[in-house]
Parts: structure tokens; C-alpha cells; sequence
């Protein structure tokens, strides 16, 4: 899994305080072996109740976003149906080892730490593998480099927020706009994505 975040830096040898005060973008690759089984049907076709709990949703968009739709207050009604109705899925892989690689260095050449990092944990050796990252081009171009063979996964909790906004800002009443959020949620998370994007 590759990601990016912000940082902050400042002019080094300058004494106390921060002097020069710089934001970069720091890249970060975990890289996991995973215990897991295989199956010949979707085991989980329904998103994780923490997907679909209103309340919970709502923080999570405002942790990852720093923002959220506009309510009249914090203690607002949730919507009907918001409450999860299902235990979670309790047969996900089982990590085995994990290791990181992080830099502030440019894509170009972040790619190149993580392969090898990849190489000796011998992942290109794996039977099956998997590349997660969000929708920076960067990391794509870091899959199409160095990972094409993985199968390329959209880390789900950056979509997660783009349906929650998006189907804040289309509007309606409050509980119009949850189900509305629900439905291309469920859509995503079933591969019919083509189909969500045409009602986007």
C-alpha cells in the first residue's frame, strides 16, 4: 500500500523555534504478507457496517476531508436505516509481516525503494499480490512501473468520502441524501462502479 501525507519541516541548524517553515509531502509504502484464503464467491458482497453508520461516516470525512456537509448542529437526527445491521466479516486476511519504506524524495524515485523493498521480501515471487493507493497518479505510476502484476485496489475509504460529499452536495433532504450515499456506496463496493458514475 503506497500513500502520501503532509509533513512539516523547517530550516535545520537555526537554533530554537521554527525558522522557514516548509510543508512537503512525505510517501510512505507498507508492505504486508498476508495469511489468507481464497474463494469462489464474494465473502464480504456487503460494505462494513462501519461503511453505513452514519455518525461514524461523518467523522471519518471530516478526519480525511477536514470537511463535511453542512449541518444545523453536531448532535443531528441520523438518517433512517443509518445503523449498521450486520456483524462485521470476521475472515479477513491475516497479516504476517509488515515492513515500511518512507522518504520525502519525488515519486521517481520513491518507486525504486519500494520494488526493492519488495524484492527482498520476495513479493514478486507471491502467488498473488495486491497494490492499494488512492487517487494520486503518482502511486499509479509507481504500480505501472514496478507492480503491474498486482491487482490494483483504490484504497476504499478515500471513495467513501467522495460519495458521502457528493451526495450531500446533490442536495434533498437529509435522509434522501444518506440513502442516496448508502446506494453508490454498495454500488462501489460491488464493482458496478460505471453505473454510479453515470448517476454521478
Amino acid at each position: 500500500e503506497v500513500d502520501g501525507g503532509r509533513l512539516g519541516t523547517r530550516q535545520p541548524g537555526c537554533g530554537p523555534g521554527i525558522l522557514q517553515p516548509q510543508p512537503k509531502e512525505d510517501k510512505i509504502a507498507c508492505l504486508i504478507s498476508m495469511d489468507s484464503r481464497e474463494h469462489d464467491h464474494d465473502p464480504q458482497p456487503e460494505p462494513p457496517p462501519s461503511f453505513v453508520d452514519a455518525r461514524r461516516v461523518q467523522r471519518l470525512v471530516q478526519q480525511i476531508k477536514s470537511q463535511s456537509p453542512s449541518r444545523e448542529d453536531e448532535g443531528a437526527e441520523v438518517p433512517e436505516g443509518a445503523a449498521p445491521a450486520a456483524e462485521p466479516w470476521r475472515g479477513s486476511p491475516r497479516p504476517l509481516v509488515r515492513t515500511c519504506v518512507a522518504s520525502l524524495a519525488r515519486s521517481h524515485r520513491f518507486g525504486p525503494m519500494v520494488a526493492a523493498e519488495a524484492q527482498g521480501r520476495n513479493f514478486y515471487a507471491a502467488r498473488r499480490g495486491a497494490f492499494v493507493a488512492d487517487g494520486q497518479q503518482y502511486n499509479w505510476a509507481i504500480w505501472r512501473g514496478y507492480f503491474r502484476d498486482f491487482e490494483p485496489i483504490t484504497d476504499f475509504l478515500h471513495v467513501l468520502c467522495y460519495l458521502y460529499l457528493s451526495a450531500y452536495a446533490a442536495g434533498g433532504p437529509e435522509g434522501d441524501r444518506w440513502l442516496r450515499y448508502v446506494r453508490w456506496l454498495r454500488g462501489c463496493w460491488r464493482g458496478r462502479v460505471g453505473e454510479v458514475l453515470d448517476e454521478l
